[in-house]
């Protein structure tokens, strides 16, 4: 949790406040600054791939603890350039592989080893990191902001966050030889054996896995992203749209701890058409253009019911492994990339194609459809887990 709120609160969830005091400082266009968010999901995705097999074999406490450092030294490099290409590899570059090493894939994996049982509750629990950083940070930069300016706002952050790495050493221990010890494997033996990269791309279910979870990622993305325009849209006054990201942040956290519940007790199929039966009866509500009390409950099941992330990572543990979790974690994130670089530009675009949102959510929504199609193919193990409960 503490990986996932440090690494998100001082790379991601603060861009949106310091995006245009950047760039008047730098004098250059926002879309121009934009640009940072994007690469540095581009570096922070071959990143993954790189050393997602590596934290299979490594130890895991040493890769987060160099990030860790790599991600606020970049930080504190970009509070002294007035060179924009410099800021760029800083963020970028520098900050973006610290970003990768430090936060949410070796959480996930550190994890997905330490914990068999009761690894989705652990995922969940760990994963609400992120969105408490997103509902504490972004207030707290915009005060910083207005008092101290953008450079001593980073520089801050990024001090703060060299402060936690003594409290991460001790909490990230790395898991015993053999993966975790509270539960038996999930897997046959054979299932266990090390891959290649090759094999694990020549595996139906990766891309099937990569499928789903791109869609569902993507089209979560784009709910996230125009929210609060879309209220805006709907006559919800500029000073109290923001709110209904609060809102979803707030339900969001409750939907990622019982998201990583039921992980736990249902099988992987049932699981994801049940998310994204509800994700789609809520986005056809919001679709419909509402008044505010039912927008209000939409927004709010859809908080409940978006937390693909911690039940990505349990279906990626329990499909492939957790002797092998870094590694496939790691090529489904660089696969996942054109997704997230293609989602909200192109929503853009069909936005100011229609003149509203109407139809970006609609086309989104498809997404939903293809990855419950995509979902029907997964190639299910029967689980040896005496705890795996639930409907079937």
């Amino acid at each position: 949790m503490l990986a996932h709120f440090v690494s998100v609160g001082a790379a991601l969830s603060c861009f949106g406040v310091l995006i245009e005091p950047v760039a008047l400082d730098f004098g250059v266009g926002v879309a121009m600054i934009g640009l940072g968010n994007g690469l540095l999901m581009a570096v922070s995705a071959v990143c993954s791939a790189w050393i997602g097999p590596r934290l299979d074999r490594m130890s895991i406490r040493a890769v987060m603890m160099l990030g860790g450092c790599l991600l606020f030294a970049g930080l504190l490099g970009l509070t002294r350039t007035h060179t924009l290409w410099v800021a760029g590899l800083l963020f970028s570059g520098v900050a973006g592989i610290g970003f990768t090493l430090m936060g949410a894939l070796p959480a996930a994996t550190l994890l997905a080893k330490w914990f068999r049982t009761h690894r989705g509750r652990a995922l969940g629990v760990a994963s609400t990191g992120t969105t408490l950083a997103s509902l504490t940070m972004p207030p707290l930069a915009s005060w910083l902001v207005v008092e101290i300016g953008w450079r001593e706002t980073l520089a801050w952050f990024a001090w703060g966050g060299l402060l936690s790495l003594p409290l991460l050493y001790r909490g990230a221990r790395n898991p015993p030889s053999g993966g975790g010890s509270n539960g038996p494997s999930d897997l046959p033996d054979a299932a266990m054996e090390s891959l290649s990269t090759r094999q694990v791309l020549a595996l139906p279910n990766f891309w099937v896995v990569a499928g789903i979870f791109g869609l569902a990622f993507a089209s979560g993305t784009v709910m996230l992203i125009f929210l609060v325009p879309y209220g805006i849209e709907l006559g919800i006054p500029p000073a109290w749209a923001g709110w209904l990201l609060t809102l979803r942040g707030v339900f969001g956290l409750v939907g990622r701890l019982v998201a990583g519940w039921l992980a736990d007790r249902w099988r992987i199929r049932p699981l994801i058409w049940t998310v994204i039966a509800c994700q789609s009866a809520l986005w056809c509500v919001m679709i419909a253009r509402p008044g505010l009390p039912v927008l209000l409950l939409a927004i709010t099941g859809i908080g409940l019911t978006g937390a693909f992330f911690p039940i990505s990572n349990a279906v990626t543990a329990k499909l492939f492994g957790s002797e092998r979790f870094g590694q496939v974690s790691g090529l489904l994130n660089l696969v996942r990339l054109p997704f997230a670089l293609v989602a909200v530009p192109l929503a853009g675009y069909l936005r100011d194609l229609s003149g509203n949102y109407t139809l970006p959510f609609e086309f989104f929504l498809g997404g939903f459809a293809l990855a419950a199609l995509l979902t029907a193919m997964l190639r299910e193990a029967e689980p040896r887990d005496a705890h795996a409960t639930g409907p079937r």
